[in-house]
């Protein structure tokens, strides 16, 4: 997790970086995806348009990117420290779903903030948020089921103030590597970022930082957020040829550009409504049904009506019982 803005980037840009390394074994390497919603703003309430960089079928958020210039960032912690984490618990929002709200809803990153602190919070994770509309912006957060701590580049932790630490602050900049507490890998990335700041770019950040520290194997993205443009790379299958890994694959092949807001939001052309397929009525009017009926739980007349034109022979004379189901066909529609 790699945040920048101002003084650390080329023309004062606000950047950022999300690497995923997860499960490679899974099925997740062969479902990538890219998922743009567009929340129809005539019905209010719903939001604005995001990009959910995931797989098939997932309707978490791990990453992604807003049209409001902002980004989500994550990383399990596996190595707190007790200062700066609490408890754990189970009962509360799952945190794929608090960031996808922070990518649909919030506005800028004190949206955020609050957000996260008044959250029921449940595990161990550093969770982050990029803004990059004016003057830019980048806050971490040492999350936890019973605290939660917010960070910049000030006041920036775990931090000591020996020459040779290996999570030192950076003007304009927050990052972490892999966990909370561990060198291994935020030293090496502390070393791309003093060596490039001032001068970093999405460009640099692949090729140096991304191919240095060599994180993120299922996939990375990298953010322009002045600009709003998202580098995306995934795993490779394990039948190619090329770098199998999503940072590898990256540093030496283009990854792909998306500007998820570029286009509107899609609209189907009109078109007139087909005929239903049948129609089903029931004769006579049946009396209300119990809380609990004795037919599957089935607590409506039109439940129960589905149920019986689904059915023939015995079962269906059992779900009909005493009243009558007449079904009025309206044409064939295929099977």
């Amino acid at each position: 997790m790699v945040g920048a803005w101002g003084a650390a980037t080329a023309g004062g840009k606000t950047l950022a970086l999300r690497a995923l390394d997860w499960d490679t074994d899974g099925p997740f390497k062969l479902l990538p995806s890219v998922t743009v919603y567009h929340p129809d703003a005539a019905r209010g309430g719903l939001g604005h348009a995001f990009a959910n960089v995931g797989f098939v079928g997932w309707i978490g958020s791990l990453t992604g990117m807003s049209s409001a210039q902002m980004s989500i960032h994550e990383i399990g912690v596996s190595y707190p420290d007790a200062t700066h984490f609490g408890s754990e618990t189970f009962v509360g929002v799952p945190f794929v779903f608090l960031l996808r709200d922070i990518l649909q809803f919030d506005k800028a990153y004190t949206d955020t903030v609050a957000r996260i602190q008044a959250a029921n919070r449940t595990c161990d994770l550093i969770l982050g948020v990029g803004d990059g509309k004016e003057g830019g912006a980048f806050r971490a957060f040492a999350y936890s089921g019973s605290q939660v701590e917010v960070y910049d580049d000030t006041n920036l932790e775990p931090f000591n103030n020996t020459p040779d630490t290996w999570h030192p602050r950076f003007e304009n900049v927050v990052y972490y590597g892999m966990d909370w507490l561990c060198p291994g890998y935020s030293r090496p990335l502390a070393a791309q970022i003093s060596a490039l700041h001032g001068a970093l770019t999405p460009a640099n950040m692949i090729s140096d930082v991304l191919g240095r520290v060599q994180t993120g194997d299922v996939h990375i993205a990298v953010y322009d957020l002045t600009q709003q443009v998202m580098y995306v790379s995934f795993m490779a299958p394990l039948n190619t040829t090329v770098p199998q890994m999503a940072s590898a694959l990256a540093s030496k092949q283009a990854p792909l550009s998306v500007r998820a807001f570029a286009r509107p939001r899609p609209h189907s052309p009109a078109r007139a409504r087909s005929p239903p397929a049948c129609e089903l009525t029931l004769s006579p009017a049946p009396p209300p049904f119990p809380a609990r009926d004795d037919a599957a739980g089935l607590r409506s007349p039109i439940h129960r009506a589905r149920h019986v034109a689904a059915l023939g022979g015995a079962a269906a004379d059992w779900l009909r019982g005493s009243r009558a189901v007449k079904t009025k066909t309206c044409g064939a529609r295929g099977t």
